[in-house]
């Protein structure tokens, strides 16, 4: 038996799957979600064993069609607006945790001894590595801020409900702060945007310098 506290999201899940679900154009989902809205209806107003019995049924349906819900057509499967983002997010592999690029040559005293230009590059270098995830991240958190709030209140319920979490749930947890503090996102936001400005002073630079170097390689034109 499911406990009581998790039975009732399970069920708050439930609601908002009927209301996916229901579609006079589609006979076999407005089957079930006349269904699940009468498992819901008998589990709120049955009591004593019944009432134990009724919502052992309407969860056990629940999570069945949740495990279930990327089988639904694309007109009525949860979180199908975030596709796009679940497949940029599996490419990029950004939930690595070391740097992307060269990570055994930035890691370590790999740069000991080097000359002190080689030694900037390679600080470029580890900085780059680490901006392009930050980057990757405020992009990702624009596209899911652009798909409105429907995806927000799928993860939500079905964090509530402890049910097995979906790919888009770690989207949302990626591009998230990840605290609801204002004061500490206000915070992450200024140490996001110096890092942002840093790279972009070190990408003038780097710019400059090779503009420079073609600038004296450039022959100068002939005169006609």
């Amino acid at each position: 038996m499911v406990p009581q506290p998790r039975s009732k999201a399970i069920i708050d899940l439930g609601k908002r799957l009927v209301e996916q679900l229901n579609d006079d154009g589609d006979l076999a989902a407005a089957w079930l979600s006349h269904l699940l809205a009468e498992r819901i209806v008998a589990a709120e107003q049955a009591e004593g064993e019944q009432k134990v019995a009724a919502e052992d049924a309407c969860v056990k349906l629940i999570l069945e069609l949740w495990s279930k819900r990327n089988h639904f057509n694309d007109h009525h499967r949860p979180l199908r607006d975030m596709d796009s983002i679940v497949r940029t997010l599996a490419s990029l592999d950004v939930e690595r945790v070391d740097h992307r690029y060269f990570s055994n040559v930035l890691r370590g005293p790999a740069a000991n001894g080097v000359p002190e230009p080689a030694r900037q590059w390679l600080e470029f270098a580890t900085e780059l590595d680490t901006t392009a995830k930050t980057l990757i991240r405020l992009a990702l958190a624009k596209a899911v801020e652009a798909m409105g709030p429907d995806a927000q209140a799928w993860t939500d319920l079905a964090a509530e409900a402890a049910v097995e979490e979906p790919a888009e749930t770690l989207i949302v947890r990626f591009v998230s702060p990840g605290h609801s503090d204002d004061d500490w996102e206000r915070q992450a936001r200024r140490r996001e945007i110096k890092s942002l400005r840093e790279f972009i002073a070190l990408s003038e630079g780097l710019a400059d310098s090779l503009q420079a170097k073609l600038d004296v390689e450039t022959p100068p034109d002939k005169p006609n």
